[in-house]
């Protein structure tokens, strides 16, 4: 009995951790710009050897650290949330979120009267951030300065060849067309540059051949294969014969001609022949 008892125990502890590791399974994100349509505000997602971290993309927000993904939920090291009401301004909770898929998430961006807080201001309350697609470019410029946001320049720049990646893309008031970067060099950088540091319409018409489905291969040309003549059944060549009626005289002459052809090693006519045939001629008409 103990030893069926501790069979039951034993399976019912395996069953339990096979559905514990089953729910627990976290989704991984994919790295890159994720961005919201109820908010301003972006979220720049990078892993580094399995070392995801995340900086905000916004106005005055450039909060950055580390990401923690466990059990289908995200957590983001060093943003917290706020209290507003009575306790304006102090620190409530460290913001996380809920994992949907691979490329999409969701951060409650504010409680209600009873847990007043928010995370970001002039934001919607359900925050669905969705991976916005990227691509890399070079920098076309001899110099192409880097800006913490648009119009706030630092001594750091870019030079010609550089390869970044544009996140996202912002035109001021003046008109001015700005990039958002990741540059991947000795440090990471995820900082602004002007649009004219870059020429898009390369990386533009490579997209655009990509997208365009494949020309169909052109059937290859058959070789004519050898036409063959039909075999024409022409009559035989005969040679034309003029028949005469024999005389009683000449009948042993033509016979003797039909019955012995003539042979000679020359092809002309043999001369004994002829002779033997002008003798017979003879004899017949002494």
């Amino acid at each position: 009995m103990k030893i069926i008892r501790h069979t039951t125990i034993i399976l019912i502890l395996l069953f339990s951790h096979i559905l514990w590791a089953k729910n627990n399974t976290s989704i991984e994100l994919l790295p890159g710009f994720y961005e919201a349509a109820e908010c301003d505000i972006g979220i720049f997602i990078n892993d580094t050897k399995g070392k995801i971290s995340y900086q905000l993309i916004g106005k005055e927000n450039k909060t950055k650290g580390k990401i923690v993904l466990e059990d289908n939920g995200i957590q983001f090291d060093s943003l917290y949330s706020t209290f507003y009401g009575n306790n304006d301004g102090e620190r409530a909770y460290q913001v996380g979120g809920l994992i949907e898929d691979n490329k999409t998430f969701i951060i409650q961006n504010y409680g209600n009267s009873m847990n007043p807080y928010i995370v970001f201001d002039a934001c919607g309350k359900y925050l669905k951030y969705k991976h916005k697609p990227t691509f890399e470019i070079f920098i076309t410029t001899h110099k192409a300065h880097l800006y913490r946001s648009p119009n706030i320049k630092t001594k750091m720049y870019l030079i010609k060849g550089d390869k970044v990646t544009i996140l996202d893309e912002k035109t001021d008031a003046s008109g001015q067309k700005w990039y958002f970067i990741n540059y991947k060099g000795k440090k990471e950088l995820n900082m602004w540059i002007k649009a004219e540091a870059v020429d898009l319409e390369p990386q533009a018409e490579k997209m655009e051949k990509e997208s365009l489905p494949e020309p169909a291969e052109k059937p290859k040309a058959k070789k004519p294969e050898p036409v063959t003549k039909a075999p024409t059944n022409k009559p035989a060549e005969v040679a034309q014969v003029t028949l005469t009626t024999p005389s009683p005289k000449n009948a042993e002459i033509i016979k003797a001609e039909k019955s012995e052809p003539i042979k000679s090693a020359s092809g002309s006519p043999s001369f004994v022949l002829l002779a033997s045939m002008f003798s017979l001629v003879v004899w017949r008409l002494s």
